[in-house]
């Protein structure tokens, strides 16, 4: 709803507007009383003057508020539809949890202190530092140069008894100690061995993502429109024909089919854009650029990320794109699927 008399002043502002000494109303009262009485207008009468809305009667526009408002309606009966799953998931994990007596009821309590408590106070104390234990390694047919005299001294002293005892022992301790020495070397060996494959496979990394482009998951949305896109308008009705053709940057997107965009100027000598206009995405459509350039995903593989356009097939209206990400190949992409990025 807009002031009557704000609305004729800045019309008539325009030199080759029509004011209403032309006409054959001789007040804009009278006027906005016809308006209101022919049903073309809602008129109310305030303190401030007369104030006007506008009914809007074109069918396009109508349909689209329509599919507008049943979009929005889908959206808050789903949300809805899903705010009762998640309470009956709740509820139902709470019986449960209940019948296996593990369920939890937390009461907060006041934390009360009498005056004779010290003040609480926390100390920080390192951990013991264990002392690492020297290995005593065996050599086959001789004896450790690592051990202490002492050491060296009991053992040039043993007992008769258990000489015999003893030789054995030496002879099996040294071939548990060559036992783990061909482990590692058969460990390393394994090691290297898939170190080789592994520097084999990805010699050609770029060259295997584009044999795997196909394996993109196929991401379609009835919403297509981006923040940071260009795009070109094609509807006539949008301010009487003024932007048909023109190019636009989409700043923002309101609940995913509005866009918000800024008109681009007619041409390199032309300053005649920089105007914000709210537009419906079925009046916009997207734009192709020079090849070597770069563009974003609308629609199906790769959606939402950056690529360059290698090539573009005009008479199939599709391009050849690489992901900028890691470089995949996606071919045989629609123009209306992608767009200039900016």
């Amino acid at each position: 709803m807009m002031n009557a008399n704000n609305v004729y002043q800045e019309l008539i502002q325009d030199k080759e507007h029509v004011h209403m000494n032309a006409t054959k109303w001789t007040t804009l009262t009278d006027f906005v009383q016809y308006l209101g009485k022919t049903g073309k207008c809602i008129v109310e009468e305030t303190e401030r003057g007369w104030y006007v809305t506008y009914i809007e009667r074109d069918p396009t526009i109508l349909a689209q508020k329509e599919n507008y408002q049943r979009r929005v309606d889908a959206e808050k009966r789903e949300e809805e539809k899903l705010a009762k799953r998640m309470e009956l998931q709740r509820v139902e994990a709470a019986k449960l949890m209940d019948r296996a007596g593990v369920g939890l009821h937390v009461e907060a309590s006041n934390m009360n202190r009498s005056e004779s408590d010290k003040p609480i106070a926390l100390k920080m104390v390192a951990p013991p530092v264990k002392k690492a234990k020297k290995n005593k390694s065996l050599v086959f047919g001789g004896d450790s140069g690592d051990e202490s005299d002492e050491d060296n001294k009991a053992n040039c002293e043993p007992d008769t008894k258990l000489s015999a005892h003893a030789s054995d022992k030496k002879q099996s301790s040294n071939t548990t100690s060559i036992l783990p020495e061909l482990e590692r070397k058969k460990r390393k060996s394994v090691l290297t061995e898939n170190n080789h494959s592994k520097n084999e496979r990805s010699e050609h990394p770029k060259r295997k993502r584009q044999q795997e482009n196909d394996d993109l998951e196929d991401i379609r949305k009835e919403n297509w429109i981006r923040k940071g896109v260009l795009v070109r308008i094609i509807s006539k009705k949008i301010a009487n024909g003024k932007y048909y053709k023109r190019k636009a940057i989409i700043n923002k997107v309101y609940k995913k089919f509005t866009a918000e965009v800024e008109i681009l100027d007619s041409g390199p000598d032309d300053r005649d854009g920089g105007d914000t206009v709210e537009i419906d995405q079925s009046n916009l459509e997207t734009v192709v650029p020079k090849e070597g350039k770069q563009v974003k995903i609308l629609n199906g593989r790769g959606r939402g990320t950056l690529a360059t356009l290698l090539s573009a097939d005009h008479d199939k209206c599709q391009g050849k794109l690489e992901l900028i990400d890691d470089g995949t190949i996606v071919k045989k992409v629609d123009f209306d699927d992608f767009s200039k990025a900016v």
